[in-house]
């Protein structure tokens, strides 16, 4: 499940988290070797005077029209990039301003065609921000939760300078000439114009920094299980690794009932008990977990629920009444995670404290427990070397040879 998508992109220069959403940092470009052929190609050498989105000679393209001139000098600059995510490479700049944030994000999806080698590129103005091979936006006003404007790149040129998806590599860009108009960004990552919305012009900015993995830099470790697992639950927990018995876990839900998971689960025979920690604030989380629940309400061997550690805001004051109605976006056949299966714990102590989240660089991430005997037996970023991704845990917890909507789930979450 691990990919980069587009808010999770623009909002992973504030550190909010992957996936945070992207956290979020929500019809998501995939990087985990997805293969759209919705967006147009580029040119990944030699010389092109074309105005298509392919390299050019060296020759500008000036900005038109009116707008307000800018500058960005990047005071920290994160790229992310992935050979294996079809050559996908993201950089993210910020440039602090009074209090607040802008931000500054070049992405190049190799899989859609986007450019894969030094050069200097055109940009595309035939492309939307939801369809893009190399795009251009700019944030501004932005802080922990979210920024005031959004500005898509029309016109102006790429230079990549040096080209790496490599982790620990450097990877150079800069961006002249660029026109951009002020936009808003819906669910499905489609931009439109705002009517009426400022124009911006940006003469040259550059971004320079380490790749990191795609998918925030979170490394997923294979780590020893805990060899010696009850076959019946351990009301005190014997630790909170991969292969222990986790201790009972009572939390609040939604609703304002109280669920003792122990009491549900345990020796009630094989059923998956899967988590994903999430926020109210978190896009990402409010887009995938839905998508999670919609996969185990078609599975009467696995449960999802949602660990809600903060509110909209950040804070945990407000989480029952924002909760109170469900959890997430709803799409289509997808509905909300139902507020009985939203379990509410303050800044994610209590869970966290139960199962390791082994370094998790963001939300939403997973877990799965084996409920009959509460057994951690998968995380998000980390696995025993058996259950290494989330079907084989799945499968593994709910004892399920097939797990019915598989295909559905992969083809939703991309």
């Amino acid at each position: 499940m691990k990919r980069i998508t587009r808010l999770i992109a623009v909002l992973g220069a504030l550190s909010l988290a992957v996936g945070c959403g992207s956290t979020e940092d929500p019809a998501a470009k995939a990087t985990d070797g997805t293969t759209d052929t919705t967006g147009g190609t580029t040119d990944t050498g030699g010389t092109d005077s074309s105005t298509d989105s392919g390299t050019i000679d060296g020759t500008t393209n000036p900005s038109s029209g009116e707008c307000t001139e800018r500058t960005f000098n990047a005071t920290t600059t994160q790229v992310q990039g992935g050979a294996d995510n079809g050559g996908v490479i993201i950089f993210n700049g910020q440039q602090e301003a009074n209090g607040t944030a802008d931000l500054l994000i070049v992405e190049s999806w190799g899989q859609l065609g986007g450019p894969q080698a030094a050069g200097t590129y055109r940009i595309d103005s035939t492309k939307n921000y939801k369809d893009c091979a190399l795009c251009v936006l700019m944030a501004s006003g932005c802080d922990q939760q979210s920024c005031s404007k959004y500005f898509f790149a029309t016109e102006g040129t790429v230079t990549i300078n040096n080209y790496s998806v490599e982790a620990g590599q450097t990877a150079s860009v800069t961006v002249s000439d660029l026109k951009m108009i002020e936009v808003t960004i819906a669910q499905d990552y489609t931009s439109t114009p705002v009517t009426g919305g400022e124009n911006i012009c940006l003469a040259s900015a550059e971004l320079t920094g380490e790749v990191q993995a795609a998918g925030g830099g979170g490394e997923v470790q294979t780590v020893e299980p805990f060899a010696e697992p009850s076959p019946v639950c351990v009301t005190e927990g014997n630790g909170n690794g991969l292969g222990n018995n986790v201790k009972a876990l009572e939390l609040q839900n939604c609703l304002g009932e109280t669920v003792n998971l122990h009491e549900l689960y345990c020796g009630a025979g094989q059923k998956a008990v899967w988590f994903a920690t999430s926020a109210e604030w978190c896009g990402p989380c409010k887009q995938y977990d839905p998508i999670f629940n919609d996969l185990a309400a078609k599975n009467d061997q696995i449960d999802f629920y949602v660990i809600l550690g903060q509110d909209s805001s950040g804070g945990t004051s407000n989480m029952a009444a924002e909760c109170a109605g469900g959890f997430g976006y709803a799409s289509g056949a997808i509905s909300m995670v139902p507020a009985s299966h939203v379990l509410i714990d303050p800044n994610w102590s209590t869970s966290d404290q139960a199962m390791d989240s082994y370094g998790a660089p963001g939300i939403p991430y997973g877990r799965v427990v084996a409920g009959e005997n509460m057994q951690y037996i998968w995380a998000e970023y980390a696995n025993d070397g058996v259950n290494t991704d989330v079907e084989k845990a799945l499968k593994t917890a709910s004892g399920l040879e097939t797990i019915t909507g598989w295909d559905q789930f992969v083809q939703n979450m991309q």
